[in-house]
């Protein structure tokens, strides 16, 4: 889910983009391709590599029209992670803080460290880390807990997982 303009229409502008959302989002691009899914109920598709950036703090309230989940978050984790290929690379980012919390008709703020306790994260490998701190600083190629250590208020965590390879055992 995101918009259209912004990073979706950069990425756009030298591939093509499939977008999923449970809200309608047509587009005129010949480089945007729209599925209305609600991914917190599974996806149809799979792909060798899945962004998900600033949307999964949203699933389960209710604030877009998706269906009240308490556990949105963590069904949408596991669909996303199941629509990466083996050895693909998926794409993360969230607001991030030293208290899990909920904004009142805004989003989540989730501990940087959570999401490795989430279901489908034991099939994935972080590759790189950066977090923006509440001063706005960007910190790249950070280790998560240099995030935990920040004692972040509201931040935003950058994950890069890798998919691992599953082999097929006879």
């Amino acid at each position: 889910g995101s918009s259209i303009s912004g990073f979706v229409s950069h990425v756009a502008s030298f591939m093509p983009v499939e977008i999923l959302d449970i809200r309608p989002t047509p587009s005129s691009s010949k480089n945007i391709s729209f599925t209305q899914q609600d991914v917190m109920a599974g996806l149809t598709v799979r792909t060798p590599s899945l962004s998900c950036l600033h949307t999964l703090e949203h699933f389960g309230l209710g604030r877009y029209g998706d269906p009240i989940d308490p556990q949105g978050h963590l069904r949408g984790f596991e669909n996303l992670v199941n629509a990466v290929d083996s050895g693909g690379i998926f794409y993360v980012s969230f607001p991030i803080g030293a208290k899990e919390r909920v904004e009142y008709n805004a989003h989540r703020v989730f501990h940087p460290e959570s999401i490795f306790a989430w279901p489908g994260a034991e099939l994935l490998e972080l590759v790189d880390f950066s977090f923006v701190d509440d001063a706005g600083d960007l910190h790249t190629e950070k280790n998560v807990s240099d995030a935990v250590s920040s004692n972040l208020t509201f931040g935003c965590g950058i994950y890069t997982f890798s998919k691992v390879s599953v082999e097929s055992t006879s």
